[in-house]
């Protein structure tokens, strides 16, 4: 039996709710990256995780969790299905960009043996006009 975990429209509103400060993604967007035939999604009804790939590296693009599901290991649960997706497809490494202030999410990429390999300056642009540094970890698989 089939059934829909979350619209591409819910998925937007999630990004939203789980980062308000950052420019949201619309639901074309979204409908957009569900076809591609690089991407990877899991979802699920407290949120989702995404990643997408080329050749033998691979790239979690983000893992977002309804607010109120934190905290109860759904966010490993979503890095670690990205995870053995990417490796059964062939990818040696693996690559992100988190935020410098999400302590969250750093902590579970270090948790899950991802080593930072750099800082990209003023990387992401928020609501208010302000940057905000990207981390750039790497795992090899």
């Amino acid at each position: 039996q089939f059934r829909i975990l979350m619209t591409p429209y819910k998925m937007s509103e999630l990004h939203s709710r789980c980062m308000p400060n950052y420019q949201n993604w619309s639901a074309d967007y979204y409908r957009t990256l569900l076809k591609a035939k690089n991407s990877i999604f899991h979802i699920e009804e407290f949120g989702f995780g995404f990643a997408r790939f080329s050749k033998d590296e691979g790239e979690i693009i983000m893992i977002m969790i309804d607010p109120s599901f934190r905290h109860k290991g759904r966010a490993t649960l979503l890095l670690k299905k990205l995870l053995d997706d990417l490796k059964s497809i062939g990818c040696k490494k693996i690559f992100l960009e988190v935020g410098s202030n999400n302590e969250g999410a750093i902590a579970l990429y270090v948790k899950n043996n991802f080593e930072k390999i750099g800082e990209r300056k003023e990387y992401y642009s928020l609501k208010t006009g302000g940057k905000l540094n990207a981390l750039v970890f790497q795992k090899v698989l």
